[in-house]
């Protein structure tokens, strides 16, 4: 085996073990209490698949985010959501378009660290 395959192979296993990493300390892994194997199996592939896919819409907006900072923005963005679908009102688009634009954008980026 050459160095160079040994070192590939290296920072593969760092890859693998920052994914398990950030599985645990942000999506959940070992937040399983079930103790039926197919319900364990659902809930690690899930939190992985999570963290994946976290990362996949990171890179694709091109952003710096870590993943605490990422669980962060998709926490606000559904609260976002969930507080005008629970008010019943869309805000007004046409009336202080700037104002607005700046209220969301604070409390879509709500207490998200700089990186």
């Amino acid at each position: 085996m050459s160095a160079k395959d040994i070192a590939d192979i290296y920072r593969s296993r760092f890859q693998v073990e920052f994914l398990f990493r950030e599985g645990k300390q942000f999506m959940g892994i070992c937040d399983c209490h079930s103790r039926n194997t197919q319900a364990m199996d659902f809930a690690f592939n899930l939190s992985l698949s999570v963290v994946n896919a976290a990362k996949a819409l990171v890179k694709h907006y091109v952003l710096n985010l870590s993943s605490a900072n990422c669980k962060l923005l998709f926490h606000n963005a559904m609260m976002i959501e969930r507080f005008l679908l629970t008010f019943g009102r869309l805000p007004n688009v046409n009336k202080n378009q700037g104002q607005k634009e700046h209220y969301f954008k604070e409390l879509l980026l709500y207490r998200l660290k700089a990186t």
